[in-house]
């Protein structure tokens, strides 16, 4: 059963971290796609872009999902 914890726990961390970075691709790549050019460059929060959250919150809410269910709800 531990194994089992360790393994949902570092899923929830992968998924986590991949839509981090995924989020910071997206808005990477829509400040090289701006016609003006583009030399600083922020990820937007979820309030600035919400279109980009409605896709990407999901996989953060499942990244911290599993980590919460592998610490403290599967018991060895």
């Amino acid at each position: 059963m531990r194994i089992i914890r360790w393994l949902m726990m570092g899923a929830g961390v992968a998924i986590f971290l991949g839509t981090a970075a995924a989020w910071y691709w997206v808005a990477a790549f829509g400040c090289g796609m701006a016609t003006t050019g583009c030399i600083n460059f922020s990820i937007p929060m979820p309030w600035e872009d919400p279109e980009l959250f409605g896709v990407l919150g999901p996989f953060f809410g499942l990244g911290v999902g599993l980590v919460v269910v592998g610490k403290w709800v599967v018991r060895a």
